[in-house]
């Protein structure tokens, strides 16, 4: 394919939830409208083994270039990638991360193309304000909390376009599994309650709230198995060893498995009851949307863009980030009452498949781009 009309601009080797949006619309428009859409990636990670397993064709650049503070590096990766990437007149791209677009502005410019803004992850106004001083055409948020951010940091007088689409998932991934069977695939008694955290491993992300409300639990009589899936981003890991020192100082570690980074979460989260995330700075996390449709009870700190999916007591429980007896308490009354736990799991599954399917949702996305070109 040598001119795709849809280029999605992946900003990480990493696999986070803007990455695996970015792959489900690619694969979306392929399958909407024939060979029309390509990757743009950072290569020589993970991002770049899922689009190879998947056969999505993409072109590779530097990313460390690209957004170098030196100002030679980044022209330079810029007019590489106006070299070698794939483009047509009047194409799109979709770049997911405000400060990789502010830094390819000028291969956008040079390539004459249609730009939209991803924006995934909590920025301040005053984050936004170097990416968004020349504005893209449209700018897509996850959530609506983040359109008052958005609109502080764009000019006056910025014609661009901003919309909520709230994040979606894949729903056939979530429609069978038996949670006792994929316990025990997992090794898990399948009579011990299973808590997860499912989330790169960062202080932000809560996993020490988690490991201390495991504490507080077997302090109540009740014997809990926690799962960390995620591995450390950050050089040296520093964090993951604060944690697994936090677990022998709370003689926990028989109780907690950190499972690093794992490509099977679909299935991890059939196996969960219960499904944490005690994080003090988010998007709208894909995490708790793939929990939702597993049947398993979430329990998450009202940060963000939480609240928009997670309604208190009716499809899911929101407790402060840094409340581990909050959690542990909690948790504790819903496993003496199962009734309770299943009806909210219940109407969490009802609300996630109506609101939050991949079709629709890329659906939606197309509009963005349809506006766009004929516009």
């Amino acid at each position: 394919m040598s001119s795709p009309r849809y280029l999605q601009m992946l900003v990480s080797p990493h696999v986070g939830g803007g990455a695996k949006l970015a792959m489900q619309l690619h694969a979306h428009a392929v399958g909407a409208r024939g060979p029309v859409s390509r990757l743009l990636l950072p290569g020589g990670g993970e991002a770049e083994r899922s689009a190879q397993r998947a056969g999505f064709p993409y072109t590779r650049y530097r990313v460390d270039r690209l957004s170098s503070t030196s100002r030679l590096p980044s022209l330079l990766e810029n007019a590489s990638l106006f070299a070698r990437a794939p483009r047509a007149s009047g194409a799109v791209v979709h770049v997911h991360a405000p400060f990789v677009y502010g830094a390819a502005r000028p291969f956008f410019a040079a390539a004459r193309v249609r730009t939209v803004l991803h924006v995934h992850l909590d920025f301040t106004s005053e984050q936004l304000a170097w990416a968004l001083r020349a504005p893209p055409d449209t700018i897509i948020v996850c959530a609506e909390f983040m359109r008052r951010a958005v609109d502080a940091a764009l000019p006056a007088g910025a014609r661009t376009r901003v919309t909520v689409i709230r994040n979606a998932i894949d729903l056939s991934q979530f429609e069978s599994g038996d949670r006792a069977t994929e316990k025990r695939a997992l090794g898990v008694p399948e009579q011990l309650p299973l808590l997860m955290v499912v989330a790169n491993l960062a202080p932000h992300k809560g996993q020490a709230t988690a490991i201390r409300a495991v504490a507080g639990l077997r302090d109540r009589g009740h014997e809990v198995r926690l799962w960390l899936v995620g591995a450390e981003r950050s050089d040296g890991q520093g964090f993951l060893g604060e944690l697994q020192k936090l677990t022998r100082e709370l003689r926990v570690e028989d109780r907690v498995t950190f499972a690093g980074f794992r490509d099977d979460v679909p299935r991890l989260l059939r196996a969960a009851d219960m499904v944490l995330l005690p994080s003090t700075s988010e998007g709208l996390p894909l995490t708790i949307l793939e929990a939702q449709a597993a049947r398993a009870l979430v329990l998450a700190a009202p940060t963000a863009g939480i609240p928009e999916v997670v309604e208190h007591e009716r499809t899911g429980y929101l407790i402060a980030a840094d409340d581990a007896e909050g959690y542990a308490a909690r948790i504790g009354d819903l496993l003496r009452r199962p009734e309770l736990a299943q009806s909210v799991v219940a109407a969490a599954r009802r609300h996630v498949c109506d609101h939050h399917g991949l079709t629709s949702y890329g659906d939606r996305v197309m509009d963005e781009y349809d506006r766009l070109i004929s516009g």
